[in-house]
């Protein structure tokens, strides 16, 4: 989510599909990244992520972070374990510099009529039905997803059987939509991200500045989707 949100909503592909890892805005957000790692120390960053846990031992819950970049879903840990008298609000992504974007990312799951089905006309009545606002909405209650149905996720905003943090943070997630890059794998790179998390690695271990890394990962996985045309 990093390298989109800092390059103007555009992840590791753009929206045609053209391979966008080194970038300049890409490669000026690792190097402030490693700044910031040089700058607290390697040692005190892993000593302070070994005590991340889930539960009341959440980073947020118990203090030993100020903010998350969290799925709203992450509310039913909140509602769950957080204390009676536990305050928070929700903002959008933090822009890269002012005006450049509060880019976030989006992804989700689909109903799907499978090859072979007995009855495909009525797996597909049932998905319109799971679909309606009503059932959508109802479903954002209890899980604190966003919902397929753009009518339910406005309905959640205001909806009566949430509390003001549960209206608070749909209506929060229906602000960002706009600011929000959904980022499906073209087929001619299957399982890309390896070849990029590797240089990363390399990156973050000192062994290759940004500017390497990730034109070492810009090549790798251009020879990735040249081999899959």
């Amino acid at each position: 989510m990093w390298a989109l949100n800092a390059d103007d909503g555009v992840s590791w592909f753009d929206k045609d599909e053209n391979v966008k890892i080194d970038t300049d805005n890409k490669v000026e957000a690792l190097e402030w990244i490693l700044d910031w790692q040089e700058y607290y120390g390697q040692d005190t960053i892993n000593r302070l992520e070994a005590e991340f846990g889930s539960g009341v031992a959440d980073p947020f819950i118990s203090g030993l972070v100020a903010m998350r970049a969290q799925n709203i879903n992450y509310y039913s840990s909140l509602a769950e374990n957080a204390p009676d008298d536990f305050e928070f609000g929700v903002i959008q992504i933090p822009e890269k510099e002012s005006g450049s974007g509060h880019w976030s990312w989006g992804g989700g799951f689909v109903l799907e009529v499978p090859y072979g089905a007995k009855d495909p006309e009525a797996s597909y009545e049932f998905i319109k039905y799971l679909s309606t606002p009503e059932v959508q909405e109802k479903f954002g209650e209890k899980s604190f997803d966003i919902m397929a149905n753009r009518t339910a996720n406005e309905n959640l905003v205001n909806n009566d059987n949430l509390d003001e943090n549960g209206q608070m943070i749909y209506q929060m997630a229906d602000e960002n939509f706009a600011n929000t890059v959904i980022t499906p794998v073209p087929l001619t790179a299957p399982d890309f991200s390896s070849l990029v998390n590797e240089q990363i690695d390399q990156i973050m271990l000192g062994s290759k500045t940004p500017a390497e890394g990730l034109a070492d990962a810009q090549k790798a996985v251009e020879d990735l989707v040249e081999q899959n045309k």
